[in-house]
């Protein structure tokens, strides 16, 4: 068997600090906690986590454009052919995306089904 059962595994970890709340502008994710809301058109940069398997939703709850930029760092990314996952685009109300910090880069957990991911 190669390598430590725990250095090939990444377990979920919920920040469970209050939502950070984005209103306008280009905003960093504040790294304390896995939700972000977004109530008008912003930019949100997502940059590192510190701890592998680092959970991040993003939501907005208006009609308005939110763009997340991931800073996708994999050549290849975890299919093969997703080079360019680095921003994900959220415009209605109600749509989010939920992340994954492996240790290296953001993995997409999931979307709504209306979610552009670029």
């Amino acid at each position: 068997m190669a390598g430590k059962f725990s250095e090939k595994n990444v377990f979920p970890v919920f920040l469970d600090d209050d939502t950070q709340s984005i209103s306008s502008g280009t905003v960093a994710w504040n790294g304390k906690t896995s939700r972000i809301l977004c109530t008008g058109a912003c930019t949100v940069t997502v940059g590192s986590a510190t701890v592998p398997g680092t959970l991040l939703a993003v939501g907005v709850n208006a009609a308005a454009a939110v763009e997340i930029n991931i800073g996708h760092t994999d050549s290849v990314g975890p299919f093969g052919d997703d080079a360019a996952f680095d921003t994900v685009d959220l415009s209605a109300a109600g749509e989010q995306v939920t992340l994954m910090w492996t240790g290296s880069e953001w993995f997409i957990m999931g979307a709504t089904e209306t979610v552009v991911v670029e």
